[in-house]
This record gives C-alpha cells, structure tokens and sequence, in this order.
C-alpha cells in the first residue's frame, strides 16, 4: 500500500479503529457535569483524547470551568468574549515557562459551545525573545487566546486521526545519502519532499471534510501549522 493510500484510510477507518489503548485519556463522569453539548461529552467518555503528538491530555477534576482567558486585543477577542470560562483538557506543545512565568498553552472548551480554544496567560512579543534576535521579529505578537476546532467532538477525532496520520508518515524516511551519486540522492530527495506536502495537503483536506471551521483563515486553526510544518 502506498504512503497516499495509507494516509486516505486513516482519514475514513471508523474512529474506534484507531483507537490506542496505551495512549487514550478517558473522561470520567464527573464531566457530565460539564456545561458542554451532548456530543461533546459523548466523544470525551467514548474516544477519550490521545497523548501526543504535541497535545498532552490533563482533564480538569473540577466541575466549573478551570480556565479564564486573556482578552488582551481585538485578535482574542474574535475568538472569546472576557466573561466566558473553559474546561481544561490539557496543554498543547512544549512547557514554555519564561522568567518564571509560566506560558505553556492550555487546551480549553467554552462553556455551553464546546468551542476548543489554545489560552495562554497572555501574549508572546518581541520581549519574550532573546535580545540577539528582537530586530529581526519587531511587532511579533503570538495572541493569548488561539483557534483549534469548533467542537470537543472535532477536536477528538482529529487528534486521534493526526496521530494516526503521524505514525504513517514516520514509516516513510526520506532517502538515504548517497554519497557516490549526490544528484541521484538530491532527485530522491526533492521527489520526496514533494510527496510529503502532497500528504500533507490531503491529510489536511480530510481534517476540514471533518471540521469546515478549519478552512476559515480568519480562525486561522492551530490545526493548519501543526498539520503542514510540525509533528
């Protein structure tokens, strides 16, 4: 099977065949509690959320919402209003803890949306970087508050499915260096960059069949750069 056909059954296998026991993080019943639609809560109790890649599970215990956005410009607040609160699922990417403070981004759900929102504390700017490189990145602002998905629900199956989609793509390094034939290696090596975007492009083309909001590039979903530049 090829790396195209192995990625298009991952985007259309029945979710539960997806499914890893080693790595599921299953809501328990106290988030039926939670001010969330039913699917929502559904997907939390019957998928559960996958440990990585970059997202990192941890359900708030609490049945009110544990999260409180930073509304700190007009680009969070296209996002969340100050007075809506989030359920926390977890964190997204590295612990980021400059100075002391702690930025790590937080993985929430708005209360009665289900809306699944990246919070950090505040802002990343220019100051949060090292000295040696604020000139090239002056007016560098990463907004406090970020779009993910537009239900827990879609959140749940896309992680499950990215992660699957992940695994596939690691079974297909690029090419070995050739040493007595560099051209030879440098066509490989293009050729198999290119079909890597390709892949990219067609997981990409399945998470918005799964989540429209995805496509919206005023949303602009945390989604779109780990899916085309990171795993």
């Amino acid at each position: 099977m090829s790396l195209e056909a192995e990625i298009a059954h991952v985007l259309t296998a029945p979710l539960a065949s997806l499914l890893d026991g080693t790595c599921q993080v299953i809501a328990d019943s106290r988030s039926d509690q939670w001010n969330l639609p039913p699917s929502d809560r559904h997907a939390l109790r019957a998928w559960g959320l996958p440990k990585g890649p970059l997202f990192r599970p941890g359900l708030q215990a609490e049945s009110a919402p544990a999260l409180v956005p930073n509304v700190a410009s007009e680009r969070e607040r296209r996002l969340i209003a100050p007075g809506q609160r989030l359920y926390l699922l977890g964190a997204y990417g590295s612990d980021l803890v400059i100075n002391g403070e702690d930025l790590t981004l937080r993985v929430g759900a708005v209360v009665g949306s289900g809306r699944l929102l990246g919070i950090r504390s505040r802002p990343l700017t220019v100051e949060d970087i090292p000295q040696a490189l604020r000139a090239y990145y002056a007016g560098i602002y990463h907004p406090a508050v970020r779009f993910l998905n537009s239900s827990v629900a879609a959140f749940v199956e896309v992680a499950w499915r990215w992660r699957a989609a992940v695994a596939v793509l690691r079974r297909y390094p690029g090419p070995d260096n050739k040493v007595d034939d560099l051209e030879a290696w440098k066509d490989e090596l293009d050729a198999y960059y290119a079909q890597q975007e390709a892949v990219r492009q067609q997981v990409l083309a399945g998470m918005v069949r799964l989540d429209s909001a995805l496509a919206d590039p005023q949303l602009d979903s945390i989604w779109i750069e780990t899916i085309t530049q990171d795993y």
